[in-house]
């Protein structure tokens, strides 16, 4: 498997304007992270543990900068005495340290997604009939900040690209700037660079495709962006952030919840906040929200219900600042998931004690303790599942078991809180207390039912 990354992080990048008159590019900030950091932790999350960065304009700074953050990888400092020449003149001073090897070559101004760097790290048996692979965009067209008059295009054939250039008029994909490559490509650059004193990569793909040794790698709706503009670091910023919906997420999430939650999240992406703070701040808005709750006046009561919805749409902000600001953690996952769970026992103890004012009866009593028993019960289990089968804290490792079996999928549905919140909130305003309850004990049920068909699932697979 592939392990190694040439980056270059030579040039200026003078179209970012007066940032990089006194700034080297790769250091200019998105979301409190250099570029070039978040390139490097991106990839790491990939599979890349070993760098080769390729560095020229305001070296020592860039190099001091990275030398203090000590970061967990092995990094190799490259120097370009002339990194005013093109683009292949860099990636020619990565060959002393990688001719015997396979590995990632990218851009330090280039953003892209975890996922992408795995898929074509995973490609590398492609190697065996192409020296460079090139991770291509033909869905472009429907993502936006795509420079197309800047971009450098490709033509592609049964996947080998027979064309690369920014002149090509009739294209079929663009070039993202991340490439898989093998020792060949530094042959061609060679080559090319020995005749004339300088050699772009544009250049020595060139030749790679008239020989049938250049591939094609289409990424498909990954996000991506190049930023050499002011413009380019601002459409940045939005897909940085739309890097943090899941394909887990439920419909009210996916069509609500996250519009909210990533504009708080990127209001507060440049504060010191960390995201375990923020699930603590969150547990606290959910106790609010219960003792508002069994308030006696209506309208106090209605300001606790409308507040434990929000409380579902904060859910997403501790995971979203952890993912844009790389400070994901095992620690973290079981914060958020047992301050969410906890939010919603005092929910249910609230809504009881309610029902319980309003109707005291024997039997709402009885509901009242049964239905967040139940509930405790089942996030016991899940937790349970949690620790013995998957070593994680985060219930998306629970609902990406349940994409395939249709029962399981609308079982997770059915008791996912961006649903049922919305659902409590509706029956809270008309004062359906004990419907609520009896939803709750559905709800609790439903989890328990769905840890047990996870946990039978995975012995099964793991017994396959």
């Amino acid at each position: 498997m592939i392990n190694k990354a040439l980056i270059i992080a030579a040039g200026r990048g003078s179209r970012l304007g007066e940032k990089t008159d006194t700034l080297p590019k790769p250091l200019v900030k998105l979301f409190g992270l250099p570029l070039l950091e978040r390139i490097i932790k991106t990839s790491a999350m990939g599979g890349i543990n070993e760098f080769y960065i390729v560095v020229g304009y305001k070296k020592e700074m860039l190099i001091a900068c990275f030398e203090k953050k000590k970061l967990p990888f092995k990094i190799t400092w490259i120097e370009n005495d002339e990194w005013e020449k093109a683009n292949g003149v860099s990636v020619l001073k990565g060959a002393e340290y990688l001719k015997n090897d396979n590995f990632l070559l990218m851009m330090s101004d280039h953003i892209f997604e975890a996922k992408t760097v795995q898929q074509i790290v995973e490609a590398e048996h492609l190697l065996e009939k192409a020296d460079s692979i090139l991770a291509s965009d033909s869905m472009y067209e429907q993502k936006e900040g795509m420079d197309l008059d800047d971009a450098t295009k490709i033509t592609v054939q049964d996947d080998y690209i027979t064309d690369i250039g920014k002149e090509i008029k009739s294209f079929d994909a663009i070039d993202t700037g991340l490439f898989l490559c093998g020792p060949g490509l530094f042959t061609e650059l060679d080559l090319i660079y020995k005749k004339t004193g300088d050699v772009s990569l544009t250049e020595g793909n060139k030749i790679l495709a008239k020989k049938k040794r250049f591939f094609s790698f289409d990424i498909g709706n990954n996000i991506w962006q190049d930023v050499d503009t002011v413009e380019d670091m601002k459409i940045a910023r939005k897909k940085t952030l739309s890097m943090c919906r899941k394909d887990t997420d439920g419909i009210v999430s996916r069509n609500f919840n996250r519009y909210i939650s990533l504009l708080i999240t990127r209001m507060t992406s440049r504060t010191p906040i960390t995201p375990n703070q923020i699930s603590f701040i969150v547990l606290l808005v959910g106790m609010l929200s219960a003792w508002l709750i069994m308030s006696s006046d209506y309208l106090v009561y209605l300001a606790g219900l409308v507040l434990y919805k929000f409380t579902s749409i904060l859910d997403g902000w501790d995971g979203e600042t952890a993912k844009i600001k790389f400070q994901s953690s095992k620690m973290g996952e079981w914060i958020d998931t047992t301050c969410d769970n906890i939010t919603q026992l005092f929910f249910f103890a609230a809504i009881g004690y309610q029902a319980v004012q309003h109707t005291p009866t024997r039997g709402t009593m009885l509901l009242a303790w049964i239905a967040p028993s139940i509930f405790l019960l089942g996030i016991t289990a899940m937790f349970i599942s949690l620790t013995r089968h998957h070593d994680s804290g985060s219930l998306v490792t629970l609902n990406t078991q349940f994409k395939k079996n249709t029962f399981r999928r609308v079982l997770g549905s059915a008791i996912r809180r961006d649903v049922y919140t919305v659902i409590f909130l509706l029956l809270g305003i008309f004062e359906m207390y004990r419907t609520i309850l009896v939803l709750s004990l559905a709800v609790s049920i439903g989890i328990i039912v769905y840890v047990l068909v996870t946990a039978l699932k995975y012995r099964k697979t793991v017994s396959l």
